[in-house]
Formats: C-alpha cells, structure tokens, sequence
C-alpha cells in the first residue's frame, strides 16, 4: 500500500506533466523572417550619355531628398539643395547663396531637370530675377513665374521637360519636388544666364584714382530703393584672417549722390 504521501507526490507529479502537455503546441518551431528595409539607390552615372555630376555624400544617419540635375544641350549642372528633408529630419534654407551652379539657357530653350528617383508627387519649377546678393529668400515666392513641364519615366529616373522662359537675362530657377518616400521634398536652385561682370574702364595716364574703400574685405549688402545710396560691410585685416559665415564688421552707407568717400560716409554703424 502507498502512504499519503506518496500518493500526495504521485498526485503533484501528474497535475505537472498535465500542464506541461496543454501548453505545447502541435506548431513546429517558427525561423524568423528577417524584414527587409528600404536602401538609398546609387545616382545614376549618365543621361542619355551624358555623365551627370556625383552629388554631394549623404550626412551620416540623415536621409535627403534624391538629387537633381539641369540640362542644357550637352551641360549637366547638379542642383543646389537649398532646404529639404523628410517626415523625420528637414534643413532650413539660408538667407542667401551667392555662389549657385550656373547655367547658360537661350530665352527659346527647353531646359530638363533630371530626378534621381522613380517616383514623385508634385513637381513646381519658377523663374525670378536674380537677386545681386545673392538672396533665394522666400523660397514660396508668389511673384516668381511658373513654368510648365512635361514628364515622363526613363529607368530609375523621371524626366521633366520645361517650357522656354522666354527671358535670357540672369535669373534664379527654383525646382520644388516632393516624394512619397519617407513624404521626403527638397528646393532645387540653379542661376541662369550669369551677368557678364563688367570691364573697368581704362584710366587716362596722369588721372589719379582714389579708392572709395580700403579694408581687409569689403562686402556688398544692398542699394536703396531709390538706387541713390549704397550699402557694405567693411572689414579689417583681422576680421577678414577669421573665417565667419557672417564676421563681425562694420556695415556702412554711402549716398551716392552728394558722398564720394567710403572713409566719411553719411550714416557709419558699427556691428
């Protein structure tokens, strides 16, 4: 005969074997699947064989709109992406960019952006009068004119076909596009028809010229409305050595009409 507890033990052993059995599954042992996640495609190299500028490496961790690129005739001018971003991160754009990728495009030309990416969800391109400092602010500008553009699919590219502007003077074409990926958009500039710089006039002999300025760096700031008085900033030797992206200095004006010595100018502000 058993004791108690024996049978007590017999009793526990089977409730456990029980609970062990009612919690296994017919259902053979799963192999995770691993998830794929989405990759940036390389730029393309060529267009139609023309070999299209490498953009500029991604910031590490931060995704960026795809590049984009202006053709004219046999030219590929990579765009300058003034402000973009996604759903997660976005860059702001500066007050101004004197020195955007320029391009020479005859008033009766059809110019073509070229995207690297396969998909899109809008697509805006307007021209304005470039500005002399340099200003690509509001990049929403109301006054700009739109141009319209034909689009079509070619590989991993999309392809926009631009009307004429009609207009060869020195302008700033902006490019706004935006993606489905990511909601990803991006402010494409270019500078059309850069403003031949202008010849100095040769000096008499014997004519004595004095400068109007003479400074480590002077920098252009803006005319009045009334084109009558000058604005610049003027730095010393030692403030120009620094590199600032807006060094300390001292912004000066001069009426053109009645002043003609930068070193006495009517109104002088120190910054």
């Amino acid at each position: 005969m058993f004791s108690c507890i024996s049978m007590n033990r017999m009793i526990l052993q089977l409730i456990t074997i029980s609970a062990l059995v009612a919690c296994t599954t017919g259902t053979p042992p799963q192999t995770p699947t691993a998830v794929p996640t989405p990759t940036v495609a390389a730029a393309p190299a060529t267009y139609n064989g023309l070999p299209l500028p490498t953009p500029r490496p991604f910031v590490a961790g931060l995704s960026q709109p795809p590049p984009a690129w202006l053709i004219v005739g046999d030219q590929a001018v990579i765009g300058t992406l003034a402000a973009g971003g996604t759903s997660r991160v976005h860059g702001d754009p500066a007050y101004a960019i004197p020195d955007l990728p320029t391009a020479s495009l005859p008033a009766d030309a059809r110019a073509v952006i070229v995207v690297g990416s396969e998909s899109f969800k809008s697509f805006k391109a307007t021209v304005r009068p470039w500005s002399e400092d340099g200003r690509i602010v509001p990049l929403y500008d109301d006054t700009a004119r739109e141009l319209k553009a034909e689009v079509q699919r070619e590989g991993n590219l999309t392809v926009f076909t631009l009307e004429p502007t009609g207009d060869a003077s020195d302008q700033l074409l902006n490019v706004n596009i935006t993606f489905p990926v990511e909601d990803g958009w991006g402010f494409y500039l270019w500078r059309l028809n850069l403003a031949p710089v202008a010849t100095p006039t040769p000096v008499a002999p014997g004519v004595q010229v004095e400068p109007l300025a003479t400074a480590g760096r002077i920098r252009f700031h803006s005319w009045s409305p009334d084109g009558e008085t000058l604005s610049y900033w003027e730095f010393t030797f030692e403030e120009a050595a620094v590199d600032y992206t807006y060094p300390l200095g001292t912004l000066k004006f001069i009426n053109c009409r009645y002043s003609h010595n930068a070193n006495e100018p009517i109104i002088s502000t120190g910054v």
